[in-house]
């Protein structure tokens, strides 16, 4: 499977994605770059869909336009007008929302991609209901038919300059407190980086965003941020 270095991407300089709270944005607006794979994953899925909504924002910020593939109810509307309610007029119409319901139809929508105008990111959220739609659980061949699709993503991502970002379930295991996404090995391999979401404290609200792998050295790895119904937020905000 093809990969490009991050020193090779064209320009660095111009970020995909301006996030919100700053920290947020220090920590994932430098892995978020040209041609590259981003799996963000965690155990509840309301803060997967957060931050997918939170990427997709970021990048209409950032001047962009983003496509936001959705395998089922999870792109809500009402979020992105109020994560864009400082931005001008008519930035809600720069997330171009899909519906993915296999990954027959990832592999179509991202062909299409391309030809959006201004389109620098893809959110897919979330690429868990994707493959269960596809290939069930414990299917055979369901591990070869994700390798296929995953090399299809990442030769749209090479000829087309974006970056895309999936959100997947993953769980903990007992013993090693090792992460397991829904893919294993086949999809851990396919990423550039990998970023868990995690609940802290949910009386306060408080989430931990850690980039557990990146094609780059960062300062710090990790971020606590607070979490409510309109979005993500600096703990030190009231």
């Amino acid at each position: 499977m093809g990969r490009v270095r991050l020193d090779e991407a064209s320009d660095h300089g111009q970020p995909l994605v301006r996030l919100s709270p700053d920290q947020l944005n220090t920590l994932l607006a430098p892995i978020i770059v040209e041609r590259q794979l981003t799996l963000v994953h965690g155990n509840e899925r309301g803060l997967l869909t957060l931050l997918a909504h939170e990427l997709a924002s970021g990048a209409v910020r950032a001047g962009g336009t983003c496509i936001f593939l959705d395998s089922g109810t999870n792109c809500r509307p009402r979020l992105l007008r109020s994560l864009l309610r400082d931005c001008p007029r008519g930035a809600l119409q720069r997330v171009v929302v899909g519906r993915v319901l296999s990954l027959s139809d990832l592999e179509d929508r991202l062909q299409r991609v391309a030809g959006v105008p201004g389109a620098s990111l893809v959110v897919l959220d979330s690429l868990t209901g994707v493959l269960n739609l596809s290939v069930p659980p414990g299917t055979r061949g369901r591990q070869r038919r994700l390798f296929r699709a995953l090399e299809a993503v990442r030769n749209v991502l090479l000829d087309s300059g974006l970056h895309m970002v999936a959100t997947d379930h993953s769980s903990k295991h007992p013993l090693t407190g090792e992460s397991r996404v829904v893919g294993g090995n086949v999809l851990s391999h396919a990423v550039d980086s990998m970023v868990r979401i995690d609940m802290v404290d949910p009386a306060s609200g408080f989430v931990r965003v850690t980039v557990e792998r990146a094609p780059v050295r960062l300062q710090c790895p990790s971020v606590v941020v607070r979490v409510d119904s309109t979005g993500l937020h600096s703990i030190r905000e009231v």
